[in-house]
């Protein structure tokens, strides 16, 4: 095998309270793997504070937004030639232990892509209002692009 195994990706913006504990509690269920903060040009320590927790830290020059975040660490995991690579965020939402549940299909080769979703499986989450209203609208759409063609 080239290259390292499996990269965790943290893309983060003003989470200097929150990425400390995140990567502590990465480390803490998975001591091998490698971990990225992508600080999104936040105005605080976030990237001070990732470093001292002994994450690779990449300090974004502005805000690029979580799409830009994310592309700056996938570009940094295929630059070291890294296997795997996961995304967590920096507020600490996401859970590592449930890391391997979405690493074992890609390890196994039943896929080359698994997304996690802390929708499935529980009934206590619920997202905002407003998100609520933009699903439902983009569903509509969706279904009327769907019955056009």
């Amino acid at each position: 095998m080239h290259g390292k195994q499996t990269l965790a990706i943290i893309p983060a913006y003003n989470e200097e309270q929150n990425v400390g504990r995140v990567i502590e509690s990465l480390k803490k269920h998975d001591p091998d793997l490698d971990i990225v903060v992508i600080d999104d040009g936040s105005r605080e320590r976030t990237s001070e504070v990732a470093r001292t927790n002994g994450a690779i830290a990449i300090r974004l020059p502005h805000n690029l937004g979580i799409g830009g975040a994310v592309q700056t660490g996938l570009i940094y995991a295929r630059d070291y030639r890294y296997q795997m690579a996961v995304q967590v965020d920096g507020d600490g939402q996401h859970k590592p232990e449930e890391i391997p549940t979405i690493l074992t299909p890609v390890q196994n080769g039943e896929t080359d892509v698994a997304i996690g979703s802390r929708f499935l499986g529980t009934k206590s989450f619920r997202t905002t209002a407003l998100r609520r209203l933009g699903i439902s609208i983009f569903k509509t759409v969706l279904f009327l692009a769907k019955q056009r063609i």
